[in-house]
């Protein structure tokens, strides 16, 4: 099997959610390679919720229900997507929006006040219903974490910090991004 392409970025603070969207400057890394979208990242233009900066090789948000920010890739295929992240406050998720077949989803730690984490939707149903399902995964303000989702052709896997927190076999016909990701409209 090849390499899939690598994707990382790095940030500081809250939520970020990606690549859900294609804006028009596209980043695509070499089979096996990581590549940084932060020097493609332009703030002001690809913000969807959240007052964003780039600070040189950091994107940093104020504290903001929802904050999201498209990055500038256009996944397709197989990839894993990886960012290194510090929530500096606060009690809410970090999730990392992926695509796969057209179909979006999010991978969520910390979530729903209830120290969940999975993907969300599967088949309809959040993480507090679906078997991607794992309970007592509690980020800690201040420290910082690595995110990633390896999607492959029928599987998929979320990890923190290298550590498998949720697997789901699918092509992506299962998925759906949760309403409460939607972009805003506006």
């Amino acid at each position: 099997m090849k390499p899939a392409r690598r994707i990382l970025t790095a940030l500081s603070t809250i939520v970020l959610a990606l690549p859900w969207i294609a804006v028009p400057s596209t980043v695509l890394a070499a089979e096996g390679k990581w590549q940084s979208l932060i020097a493609e990242s332009d703030p002001a233009r690809q913000s969807i919720a959240g007052n964003w900066k780039k600070t040189g090789d950091t994107l940093v948000v104020d504290a903001a229900e929802g904050a999201r920010l498209a990055l500038p890739v256009a996944a397709t295929g197989e990839y894993d997507f990886r960012a290194r992240f510090t929530r500096r406050t606060g009690r809410h998720s970090i999730g990392l929006i992926v695509v796969h077949g057209g179909k979006q989803v999010v991978f969520e730690v910390d979530a729903w006040g209830r120290n969940l984490a999975g993907f969300q939707n599967v088949d309809g149903k959040t993480i507090q219903e679906n078997p991607t399902r794992r309970e007592d995964v509690q980020l800690t303000n201040g420290k910082e974490y690595t995110l990633t989702v390896e999607v492959r052709k029928n599987e998929w896997r979320g990890l923190l910090d290298d550590r498998e927190i949720a697997r789901l076999s699918t092509e992506g016909e299962s998925v759906s991004r949760p309403n409460d990701w939607e972009r805003p409209r506006g």
